[in-house]
């Protein structure tokens, strides 16, 4: 089974539809494209209703299809995410979205270590990152997208506790996790 749908289908499905939520340091939110992502983009192609500014009217424009477009050419292809293990291109693509991808690959390249490698921790989900996927995917998948996602739930306790703004957010964070799991577990067939 092809990872991208699966991973587009399960973080389109836990971030929604539009949200201008003052505490979400993203700023205006939809589909988890955040007008914060969208004006790193600058005003070619952050510019989504082409009124020459980049505010939450260009996010309340967003389509899903862009949503989908953005997801791949920012996420999942930069990170070269088919070239990983299904599992664990879902998780990372979900985290990234949520994170941002350099924190994704952080978390990753943690979960590698403790599981054996000797990674920089640097986001960069570069040759040693992917070699050490590969070597650590077979030796145990599902003991590395677990690591992988207990980290996630250490992280947001972490960003939650020191700053409480975020708080309100952290139920939602474990259970997307939660969720996350059950989903890679049931697409893919791995307990």
């Amino acid at each position: 089974m092809d990872a991208l749908p699966v991973a587009i289908e399960f973080t389109m499905k836990q971030e929604g539809g539009y949200a201008n939520d003052p505490s979400d340091p993203g700023l205006a939110t939809q589909y988890g494209i955040s007008l914060r992502f969208l004006r790193s983009m600058g005003l070619t192609m952050g510019d989504v209703d082409g009124d020459g500014d980049i505010d939450a009217d260009d996010i309340r424009a967003l389509t899903v299809e862009d949503a989908v477009a953005l997801y791949r050419a920012h996420f999942w292809d930069p990170l070269g995410l088919d070239a990983l293990p299904p599992t664990i291109g879902v998780a990372v693509m979900d985290t990234a979205v949520n994170t941002g991808p350099g924190t994704a690959t952080q978390l990753l390249q943690k979960a590698l270590n403790a599981a054996g490698a000797d990674l920089k921790v640097d986001g960069d989900l570069g040759v040693k990152t992917r070699a050490a996927v590969e070597e650590i995917y077979a030796n145990g998948s599902p003991a590395l997208l677990k690591d992988y996602l207990l980290r996630r739930v250490f992280y947001y306790r972490e960003i939650s506790s020191k700053n409480k703004k975020l708080r309100r957010y952290l139920t939602g964070w474990l259970n997307r996790v939660e969720a996350l799991d059950r989903c890679v577990a049931s697409a893919f067939g791995e307990e």
